[in-house]
């Protein structure tokens, strides 16, 4: 592969395992990387806006009108056009249908992926990784200040709960409320000083937990989840590196957030297959 140019797609969780898995493979090979970064329904917020500069040998790309025209993924809203430019810019072009086609729905790299001469690739979940390839990745500075005040407090006895519901029918399916009771209820028998933070997409889900086991046990952010505007992204990226920080991390099925959290933290996740 002489370069790859990634368009990261989905919301917070998958466009960093994209970005993530991207890197570490192009460094590992050095692989000339390009991130085009699109805003959309679901992400509000420019990468410069989180992160810091783009990891070593990394080009960000925030995307204007002429990088829509040309690089973002074709599809009916605009009449597929952008095909036409990626098929004279590019030797191999890789788009979703051919990413979810791979064997058990891994959101793999496709078969051949590696011998194509310059690449473009689109994804929204972990296809390659490497131990701490997520560091790369570091939150802008006023994100970092919002994650160092919201886990001042944090101890060995705190315990992390991502419960993903709204739009995400697996993970309420799979995920259950009950199945999060029942985990407080068990680390509360085993240690007694066990307090939680619970980051959640669902206002009702925090009342109930708060009147559940109290506000001197449950932690959770004083806003509300949005995906609509840069503070509410910013805010989910402050959630996830708060789950991090947690001694472990109770995550949701199907649930990318979750998925990058535990890799951020180094922790093993339950409830999601």
């Amino acid at each position: 592969m002489k370069s790859l140019t990634l368009l990261p797609e989905g919301g917070l969780g998958n466009r960093m395992a994209a970005v993530a898995s991207a890197a570490a493979y192009c460094r590992e090979r050095d692989i000339p990387l390009r991130v085009v970064w699109t805003r959309a329904w679901g992400m509000a917020a420019r990468y410069a806006d989180l992160f810091e500069a783009a990891p070593a040998g990394v080009e960000i790309c925030e995307a204007g009108w002429r990088e829509k025209l040309t690089l973002d993924r074709p599809r009916r809203r605009n009449l597929w056009l952008p095909r036409l430019c990626q098929r004279l810019l590019f030797d191999r072009c890789v788009y979703l249908d051919e990413v979810y086609a791979e064997p058990e729905g891994k959101l793999s790299l496709p078969a051949g992926f590696r011998a194509a001469g310059d690449v473009y690739l689109v994804h929204l979940s972990e296809f390659y990784y490497r131990p701490g390839m997520y560091d790369a990745l570091r939150p802008a500075e006023a994100v970092a200040r919002s994650i160092a005040q919201r886990t001042a407090g944090f101890d060995a006895h705190t315990v992390g709960l991502h419960i993903r519901r709204t739009d995400n029918v697996c993970a309420r399916r799979e995920s259950p409320l009950e199945h999060f009771e029942e985990a407080m209820r068990r680390e509360l028998e085993a240690d007694g000083r066990t307090r939680f933070y619970v980051a959640t997409d669902d206002e009702p889900t925090k009342r109930h937990l708060l009147r559940l086991f109290g506000h001197e046990r449950i932690m959770t952010s004083p806003e509300a989840a949005t995906r609509d505007s840069v503070e509410g992204i910013r805010e989910a990226l402050v959630e996830m590196y708060t789950l991090a920080r947690c001694r472990r991390i109770y995550g949701s099925a199907h649930s990318s957030f979750s998925i990058v959290a535990c890799r951020l933290g180094g922790h093993d996740a339950e409830w999601w297959r």
